[in-house]
């Protein structure tokens, strides 16, 4: 599992060379929003994003990303993009709600993305299981990777 939270690191860690980040999701569905919008914002990037309709409901503010159906085409954002990275102005716009404090639903659901599913379930399952007395230790079943893997809880 270290291994998958390093590679989350040094994604991180790359994308902050950047101003922007392409964030194209792999499905357009309502509130299908993964990690990869995030870590682009975590890395203080700024995301240029493709995929959820309603992903502001998702952003720490409405300008945080640049969104690719906010535009007629490919020209006029490619346009937009270039104005950005000429104009500090414009960059601040896109980059002020690091500035500010996060809204606590934010802060969480930015904390989370930075762990793995598979950190995710075996913190589930730790806190399950210390929170029932008496409880011995066992070891947890966790699908990663289409495969099962063993892990101490």
């Amino acid at each position: 599992m270290w291994k998958m939270q390093h590679a989350v690191d040094v994604k991180i860690a790359m994308m902050k060379r950047y101003l922007f980040a392409f964030v194209f999701e792999n499905s357009n569905q309502r509130s299908m929003v993964t990690e990869k919008l995030l870590h682009a914002l975590a890395a203080g990037s700024i995301p240029v994003y493709y995929g959820a309709q309603n992903v502001r409901d998702f952003l720490p503010h409405p300008d945080a990303a640049i969104l690719v159906n906010d535009f007629k085409d490919i020209k006029d954002l490619s346009k937009y993009l270039l104005q950005i990275s000429q104009n500090e102005r414009l960059v601040r716009k896109h980059t002020d709600w690091r500035r500010k404090k996060l809204a606590h639903h934010f802060a969480a659901m930015l904390r989370r993305s930075k762990h793995t599913k598979v950190c995710e379930i075996c913190d589930v399952v730790r806190a399950r299981n210390s929170s029932k007395p008496g409880l011995r230790k066992g070891i947890a079943r966790v699908l990663r990777d289409d495969t099962f893997v063993h892990v101490d809880v």
